[in-house]
């Protein structure tokens, strides 16, 4: 029986999340918070696909009005 272990979360508070990081953050953590940019999104993907993992995700939408 597999027991029920809380998520370990990468939550980049001052530091932005860098692409070339991005890797080892997907083997070490289950959840990211604040993702905003498309491009770690794709990154994510990818290496979620080579480590055979789901990885929640948590989106910062910011709306700009002229």
């Amino acid at each position: 029986m597999q027991e029920n272990k809380t998520p370990d979360f990468f939550l980049p508070k001052s530091e932005v999340l860098q692409s070339n990081k991005i890797k080892k953050i997907c083997e070490h953590f289950d959840v990211i918070h604040a993702l905003d940019k498309i491009k770690h999104a794709k990154k994510i993907n990818d290496a979620c696909i080579e480590l055979n993992k789901l990885m929640s995700v948590f989106i910062h939408v910011s709306f700009h009005y002229s």
